[in-house]
């Protein structure tokens, strides 16, 4: 994965690069490789351009089955590999983290409000798995236990040994299909909430959509 001199800086505390690295901790040694390069392109043609006259093959992707407005085909459609993702074991911390016998991963919180429940119907909702014997393990930015918040190790530990995840679209909804088959990610969302390209994939590939609530 080649990185513009932009993707490299920011973030929401100002750690994106060290965000990069810690994702790709996730994944086993010598499968993902970052090349971080001092160099920020006018458009899409002029990076490929870059990278060929330094011999990279690199190739530009698209994603052919929820195209954007302005979209047009690639050599490479990235869909497609997003449809049937390995699960990845994660690291044993178990000696870190007090883990209930029976749970599932929960996570609400995101950028744009559309794409969350009310706090209420999240409560209703979390009800319901307690109900089903399943306490709910909060990761994410409004988890209590700073290693839940914080560390991605940690997090995808607890995904790995948790019964569903429930949670929104947001990027710990991409984390979960790490963890997960699809069919044990609820998702949910407002019955005229936004509803992403990755939302709508994430449906297509059998995750279940608001399982517990109904937004009359």
């Amino acid at each position: 994965m080649h990185l513009t001199k932009r993707k490299q800086e920011g973030g929401q505390y100002g750690n994106k690069l060290e965000s990069w690295f810690e994702v790709l901790d996730l994944f086993p040694k010598g499968h993902v490789e970052l090349m971080l390069h001092d160099f920020e392109p006018e458009d899409e043609r002029s990076w490929i351009s870059y990278l060929k006259d330094k011999g990279l093959p690199a190739e530009p992707y698209w994603y052919q089955d929820y195209p954007g407005r302005f979209a047009k085909p690639e050599v490479l459609d990235i869909s497609h590999y997003l449809k049937n993702i390995p699960l990845l074991e994660a690291e044993d911390l178990s000696g870190d983290l007090d883990l209930p016998d029976q749970y599932v991963t929960v996570q609400w919180d995101s950028n744009e409000d559309a794409r969350t429940l009310p706090l209420e119907s999240r409560k209703a909702v979390l009800d319901e798995y307690r109900k089903s014997g399943y306490k709910p393990v909060i990761v994410g930015g409004e988890a209590e236990n700073p290693a839940l918040k914080n560390s991605l190790r940690h997090i995808g530990y607890a995904m790995s040994k948790a019964r569903f995840h429930v949670g929104v679209d947001s990027a710990f909804m991409h984390m979960a299909f790490l963890y997960f088959p699809h069919q044990d990610v609820h998702l949910y969302n407002k019955k005229n909430g936004f509803q992403s390209h990755h939302l709508r994939r994430a449906l297509d590939c059998g995750c279940m959509l608001n399982l517990h609530y109904d937004d009359i």
